[in-house]
């Protein structure tokens, strides 16, 4: 049931190539599935640095957890390659269905 809440919370996206879906150092306010398109994940060491190709993203895989789990700001920027089809989760649906599940552990 916890997966069912999850997947009726999800909304679609379209993205065009070249739109940057996560930025490094923004705060993390989505959980991302990739279901059409490729994306590269980028990282600067500086502000001032160059940006250094980290890994592409293709059908099938997410990112952005890391943020939402850890409370800490992106750690990479990821920009689309091709235009895409993406499905994201709001971190504040994925706090309250851990709540919500959490409760129900507690109260069993």
């Amino acid at each position: 049931s916890m997966i069912q809440g999850l997947l009726i919370k999800m909304e679609q996206l379209t993205v065009k190539a070249g739109d940057v879906v996560i930025r490094q150092g923004d705060s993390g306010d989505y959980f991302y599935t990739l279901h059409e398109g490729h994306c590269a994940v980028t990282r600067k060491d500086s502000p001032d640095g160059e940006e250094q190709f980290l890994a592409e993203l293709r059908e099938g895989d997410s990112f952005g957890e890391d943020a939402l789990v850890s409370d800490a700001k992106r750690n990479a920027t990821v920009s689309m390659l091709t235009d895409g089809l993406l499905m994201r989760l709001a971190k504040e649906d994925i706090i309250e269905l851990l709540k919500n599940t959490l409760v129900r552990r507690v109260d069993n």
